[in-house]
């Protein structure tokens, strides 16, 4: 893959050529550190000569979008070719990455400046959903988030889309709770109840890398409580339905570790006692 880089007021476009496949990711992932060792964070990708990309070509470019935006950053698609276009219908990235039919329009939006910061926070829990779903990606997505599959078919037609992605709060022996937020906005109290009654079953798919470094834990639940919260979010508690006996196992001594730690957290935290002068003979 062949990369052309074009400057205009502190944004660049980088214009792809050829094929985007594995051994070319650290191609793009140079050409970005380059720009963005010179503080250009606002950049876009032409893809409209680009013939071919891969699984891996399009978490090397959710990850950019996410590094980028760290920095005050973004990073927009330009022209994408019918292939890159059709690509990303199926994955659902066009729901994610912002495109723009010409370079100058992309020049004029990065030189706007940042966006919402609340619409940046929407879009990255779509683009981890979207990440999740694309061959490869598990390994770079935040543990923080979690996936869930609603069981019930009112509840799948509430979401919009087979998997939503939450924000992993807490996993505790034998239950795990979670924040869902739409990234429409608030949820209202109809639609919580239908996404999250009591009893609902569900998959639930999240990480805790230093207990599974392999990879997720995929364990059925079934809804305990689905809360309002004041941000609009839904707070669900889900307890395990039914989990392999090595899951059980490894999620126990997380908890029992997480345990300790915040005791010594407490520990350090708390003053030193006062040493007693001792008294003369």
């Amino acid at each position: 893959m062949r990369i052309e880089t074009v400057e205009r007021e502190g944004c660049a476009i980088l214009r792809l050529r050829g094929d985007f496949d594995t051994f070319q990711c650290p191609v793009l992932e140079d050409a970005l550190g380059r720009l963005k060792s010179r503080g250009i964070v606002r950049v876009g990708l032409d893809a409209r000569h680009l013939s071919f990309a891969n699984s891996t070509a399009l978490g090397t470019i959710l990850r950019a979008r996410r590094t980028l935006a760290s920095a005050g950053g973004e990073l927009v698609l330009v022209r994408p070719s019918a292939f890159v276009r059709s690509l990303l219908g199926k994955v659902g990235l066009e729901r994610v990455l912002r495109v723009f039919e010409e370079e100058d329009e992309a020049f004029v939006h990065l030189a706007r400046g940042p966006r919402d910061p609340l619409e940046g926070e929407a879009l990255d829990e779509e683009a981890a959903a979207i990440a999740a779903l694309v061959r490869g990606a598990f390994d770079r997505l935040d543990p923080g988030y979690l996936f869930f599959a609603p069981g019930a078919p009112e509840a799948r037609r509430a979401l919009g889309r087979p998997i939503g992605v939450a924000r992993l709060l807490e996993v505790r022996e034998g239950e795990v709770e979670f924040a869902f937020r739409d990234r429409a906005g608030k949820i209202g109290a109809e639609r919580a109840r239908t996404l999250f009654p009591q009893g609902a079953p569900a998959t639930v798919k999240f990480r805790l890398p230093l207990y599974r470094p392999e990879g997720f834990f995929e364990i059925p639940v079934k809804v305990e409580k689905g809360e309002r919260a004041r941000d609009g979010s839904v707070r669900v508690r889900a307890r395990f339905d039914s989990i392999a006996t090595s899951d059980r196992e490894a999620i126990r001594q997380f908890v029992a570790d997480i345990r300790y730690l915040k005791g010594e957290v407490s520990d350090a935290r708390s003053p030193a006692p006062a040493l007693t002068p001792s008294t003369p003979a």
